[in-house]
């Protein structure tokens, strides 16, 4: 067969269409970057303000993930769930990503003791793993977090944060749904957001700056964090929020519309309230009896929509507490007992700020009753468990009680509200009554522009423990005699990311993403037969393609004589 020049032109100019349609195509794409995002759950799309904040890069992000080695398929999933949202953060942030997968079991014993020591600091947990593979159980002890550096500044992410009482396929889902909002709030520490101010009412006996140390270094790296007193400021507006904690003496009236006002103009204030007050030290002596703490706040929180009761819940899912349960020669043997007094919340509104959170370690909480007020959005975001109950006053809290085992019976008045967001138009305490003596009457607001006011029925939740031996503070969260770690600074730090940032980076957790698991029974039974389909289909396809190739060019060139 014989091709004419005109044919060979055509051909050369077909291929230098194309060559240039693909140049340009290739130019375009660099200035004008397109990516879609075809997955059902869209896991691999970012939320605006997530870009936003990538957009405000000023130097390179440098990232060290630590979920590395012999993984279930699980955790792998959840390592290429990190390794994939970092190269969304490459597509949109303004400076270089780097990531870089460090497997500790390959490092030197020196350095691998200096990371060890690195990723503690940085509060990133080890997990053991227990599974069994090829007829032997492997213990693994992971470490499902990363390291951030930015402008010589490090910040620590914990990947597997979800509620741990969940099983572990669970678990995981929860933690990939949670990978952006987890890496991008930690992001938001380096970048600095310092600007805005959040005010911590004091002066009404509330606990020693030990105990709220964990609660002012949570909020220092993300605000500007300032002591407030009510009976000294009567302008609060330059404060986005305010938190009231564990306050132990009642407000004054002048006091109260001073706080009333700031919520009228817009504030926003988090109240964390004990309704009943207890003497830890009379339970050195076994018992103590649980009186009605007066803050002289009833009546402004009923007003607002919500009535915390003067009761203390008992749940059956609760914390421990050591009692002297016999003597061994001289020494009093001590034993962790359940105490129904310190519940485990565990149960949560279907709500943003508790989306995927672990579970809230509380002491002597109360329950709250909602009040129906119009224009008020009113809703409960814990619960107590359904094996639950109250215990209205006075309450005698023993210490005896925990050597008996339980009625069960009694323990079905759950779930009962234990936290509550309100969010509408308020209307004053004031509105209609006689304001507080010295109070200019001409500022006075009837009525609140659009905010937002949490109120939880213990002030527990804001407190960390203190360690016996050297009164140091504990981390916020961990109960000491559990040994566990609990997301109360999840909490109070997902509240005020909702309150103050409504469009802002905790919208990243609204991502729901499927985890599609194999069967690992179907696995090792049919492995052997699903690698030879994988290694003879594509070789067998190839074989085929290539000799109908063959007969198609004979019967198309073949010389006819």
């Amino acid at each position: 067969m014989r091709f004419s020049k005109h044919t060979y032109k055509n051909r050369w100019l077909i291929l230098l269409t194309f060559v240039s349609v693909i140049g340009i195509a290739n130019k375009l794409a660099y200035y004008f970057p397109l990516r879609v995002d075809l997955t059902e759950d869209k896991r691999y799309s970012l939320h605006s303000s997530t870009k936003a904040l990538l957009s405000r890069l000023e130097s390179e992000l440098q990232v060290n993930i630590y979920l590395s080695g012999d993984l279930p398929n699980e955790f792998k999933q959840l390592q290429t769930g990190v390794i994939a949202l970092l190269e969304e953060f490459k597509a949109y942030a303004r400076c270089p990503v780097t990531c870089h997968v460090i497997d500790l079991s390959k490092e030197p014993a020196d350095k691998r003791k200096e990371i060890l020591k690195k990723l503690l600091e940085k509060k990133i947990e080890p997990t053991n793993l227990y599974r069994q593979a090829h007829g032997k159980r492997i213990e693994n002890l992971i470490y499902p977090g990363a390291i951030l550096s930015y402008q010589g500044n490090e910040v620590g992410v914990m990947m597997l944060k979800a509620d741990k009482m969940t099983p572990t396929n669970k678990m995981v889902s929860q933690s990939i749904e949670n990978l952006e909002y987890e890496f991008i709030s930690s992001l938001a520490k380096l970048i600095d957001y310092k600007n805005v101010k959040i005010g911590l009412i004091k002066g009404h006996g509330e606990p020693n700056t030990t105990q709220l140390q964990g609660l002012s270094q949570a909020l220092g790296e993300l605000y500007e964090v300032h002591n407030v007193m009510l009976s000294q400021v009567f302008e609060l507006s330059n404060y986005a929020a305010l938190l009231i904690t564990k306050p132990q003496e009642g407000f004054t009236e002048s006091e109260k519309y001073v706080l009333d006002q700031y919520i009228m103009q817009g504030g926003k204030v988090l109240f964390f309230l004990d309704r009943l007050k207890i003497n830890m030290d009379n339970l050195a002596s076994g018992n103590s009896i649980a009186l009605p703490l007066e803050l002289n706040l009833d009546d402004q929180l009923f007003r607002y929509g919500v009535r915390i009761n003067p009761d203390l819940i008992k749940d059956l899912q609760a914390g421990v507490y050591p009692i002297i349960v016999g003597k061994m020669g001289n020494q009093p043997q001590l034993k962790l007992l359940p105490w129904p007094f310190f519940p485990i919340i565990n149960n949560f509104s279907d709500h943003l700020i508790t989306k995927n959170i672990n579970a809230i370690y509380t002491q002597f909480i109360s329950s709250i009753d909602i009040v129906k007020v119009e224009g008020v959005i009113q809703t409960p975001l814990l619960y107590s468990s359904p094996y639950s109950l109250k215990a209205t006053t006075p309450v005698y809290v023993d210490l005896e009680s925990l050597r008996r085992a339980p009625d069960t019976n009694l323990y079905k008045q759950g779930p009962i509200p234990l936290a509550c967001l309100l969010e509408g138009k308020f209307n004053s305490l004031y509105k209609n009554r006689m304001l507080p003596k010295g109070i200019d009457a001409t500022q006075f607001l009837a009525v609140s522009q659009p905010t937002k006011i949490l109120v939880v029925a213990s002030g527990s939740i804001v407190l960390n423990a203190v360690s016996p031996k050297d009164q140091q503070a504990l981390p916020w969260g961990y109960d000491p005699f559990l040994q566990q770690s609990f997301a109360n600074q999840d909490f109070v730090l997902g509240v005020l990311a909702y309150m103050l940032e409504e469009s802002g980076v905790i919208n990243a957790k609204r991502k729901t993403v499927k985890l599609r698991l194999l069967d690992n029974l179907k696995v090792t039974r049919e492995r052997l037969y699903w690698q030879l389909l994988n290694i003879v289909t594509p070789i067998f396809m190839l074989v085929l393609m290539g000799i109908l190739w063959h007969i198609v060019r004979r019967k198309r060139y073949r010389v006819k004589i």
